[in-house]
């Protein structure tokens, strides 16, 4: 943030908040954590939203015989969090936390919901609400608008040339096993395997230890765990006109012949921009 002598000098300092908005909509809002001064005529700032504090405070935390949506709601409310969105988490959580950060056990809270379900979680804080919802959930339609006389169109309708395609099976399971053990000894409770592809790709062993508690649950959680690994990953990296609402975890239905892509997509990660007055929006998208 260069400094000129044409304009009133302002100050901002660590633990100052900030937001941002566009066309009344809240692009961002956080707290300063850094602050970097070079020379005398430049400051620079690095800014976090409020999931910061999620990641700063660590707890002792007890549930039993409560179900996800109950636990995460627990300790939201002891911890003064606002909840904007917390899905129907049925999964039963008995588990006793030490000296773990908020976000640490709302994590594992999720993991423990993914293992029986097979279902991925986001989680975000907007604004000063924390939310959390299913993967694929949540699907958007970004528009773009050039100008106020101009008419606003279908961002997704002028993808460009300029997007790379990839296919990976680096990261690929064809066999989960599922064990349980102790400081004596590892137990094999549950496998689950696919042997088409076990004999096409090469054995890709996946193991995953789980507790006492969930031992009734052994083989469904090989099976939510297969399905989840057992893919081929296909990902795009393109670049669309911008809008606010694409960042990670929303959906886009693509439907565009010139680039021979079509389907429904989840976001990874967006990269936003803005050049010669421009809004872009750099993303890396997987197929669902």
């Amino acid at each position: 943030m260069p400094k000129d002598n044409a304009y009133i000098n302002f100050f901002i300092d660590c633990g100052d908040k900030i937001l941002l908005t566009k066309d009344s909509k809240t692009v961002f809002q956080g707290i300063i954590t850094d602050k970097n001064i070079s020379g005398i005529f430049e400051e620079s700032f690095t800014a976090f939203d409020f999931a910061f504090y999620l990641n700063k405070s660590k707890i002792i935390k007890q549930f039993n015989n409560i179900n996800g949506s109950g636990a995460i709601s627990s300790v939201c409310s002891e911890q003064g969090i606002v909840l904007g969105e917390v899905p129907n988490l049925s999964t039963n959580i008995n588990h006793i936390y030490f000296e773990n950060t908020i976000a640490e056990i709302i994590d594992d809270i999720l993991e423990q919901c993914n293992k029986e379900t097979g279902k991925i979680y986001y989680k975000e804080v907007l604004e000063d609400k924390l939310y959390i919802f299913e993967k694929g959930t949540k699907v958007i339609n970004p528009t773009y608008k050039m100008a106020v006389n101009v008419a606003t169109i279908n961002a997704l309708d002028e993808i460009g040339l300029n997007f790379s395609k990839g296919y990976s099976i680096a990261d690929l399971k064809n066999k989960v096993t599922i064990i349980t053990q102790n400081e004596k000894e590892a137990q094999v409770i549950a496998t689950k395997e696919d042997n088409k592809n076990i004999e096409k790709y090469g054995l890709l062993h996946h193991i995953e230890s789980v507790d006492e508690k969930d031992i009734n649950q052994a083989t469904n959680i090989a099976d939510n765990k297969l399905k989840e690994l057992n893919i081929i990953k296909e990902t795009l990296s393109l670049e669309l006109l911008g809008d606010i609402t694409i960042k990670a975890g929303r959906v886009l239905n693509i439907n565009n012949e010139d680039i021979g892509i079509s389907g429904k997509f989840n976001i990874i990660s967006s990269n936003h921009s803005i050049e010669n007055g421009v809004h872009k929006t750099s993303i890396e998208i997987e197929r669902l």
